[in-house]
Order: C-alpha cells, then structure tokens, then sequence
C-alpha cells in the first residue's frame, strides 16, 4: 500500500505526542524551580530589608545623639546671631546663647559660631569642628553602605 499525504501527518502527530510528557515533565520542574527561587528570593530581600532597617536605625540615633550634643554644645557658645525684622531685613544681636536661652555655658564656651558670616571662628581648639567633620564623614558612610557604594 502506498503511503499517503495522511499517513505522513498521523506519523507527524504520533511525533508530537511523543514529545508531549516529557516537555510536560520538564515544565513541571521548570515549575518547581522558579518557586523555589522565588522562595529563596523573597528570604534574601527580607534579610537585606532587615539590614537596611537596622543601618536605618543606627544611622537616626547617632545622628539624634549627635544633634543632641551640638545642641548643648551651642546653649553654652557665645554667638553673634542674626534676627530677621518684620520688614524683612536683617538685624545683628550679639547677645550669648547664655543670654538667649538663660543657660549658663558648658564646656565649649571657647569657640565662638558666627551665625550671621555662617562660618565657626575659633579661640581656642576646634572640637566642634572635628566633631562636625565626624558626624558628616559618619553620615556619609552611612549612606554609602544604605546605597551599596561599598
């Protein structure tokens, strides 16, 4: 019997359904790996949400803790401050924080801040300078490890 057009396409569906259990096999574990990377997935991006948090954390109490100690650093500087009037220009008070705020001053009564010239002059050592340069290169680094620059 001579072979037909129908036989080439019952032999060329036979083929196919052939392949048809093992492509479905391999969908099936196709399947069962993307769950589990999928699993794996979300545990590293909770693990890297918990580092971020944690920095987060640390980084707001040192810097909480460092303004809390420029602040009582300046409540006890001599400052040079400018005021702003009500039509707008502004007016130079040479009054103390110590006279400002009625706190008597603290340990840094040596470096004088000149609010107005938005510079620090100093008299005697530069703490608050230093301590400024460290605050801002603890923030920095900080930031650089939130970021992933490091």
């Amino acid at each position: 019997m001579p072979v037909t057009r129908m036989d080439h396409r019952i032999e060329a569906l036979e083929s196919v359904v052939v392949q048809i259990q093992p492509l479905g096999n391999a969908v099936v574990g196709l399947k069962g790996d993307l769950e589990h990377l999928n699993a794996r997935l979300g545990m590293e991006l909770s693990k890297l949400n918990d580092k971020i948090e944690a920095s987060l954390a640390v980084g707001r109490k040192e810097l909480n803790e460092g303004l809390q100690i420029l602040a009582k650093m300046i409540k006890g500087i001599p400052q040079e401050s400018t005021g702003v009037t009500d039509a707008g220009s502004e007016m130079k008070s040479t009054a103390s924080i110590t006279e400002l705020t009625g706190s008597k001053p603290g340990a840094t009564e040596n470096i004088v801040i000149c609010a107005a010239e938005g510079s620090t002059r100093r008299r005697s050592g530069n703490a608050l300078e230093s301590w400024v340069q460290l605050l801002r290169f603890q923030l920095e680094l900080k930031l650089g490890q939130f970021l992933g620059l490091e």
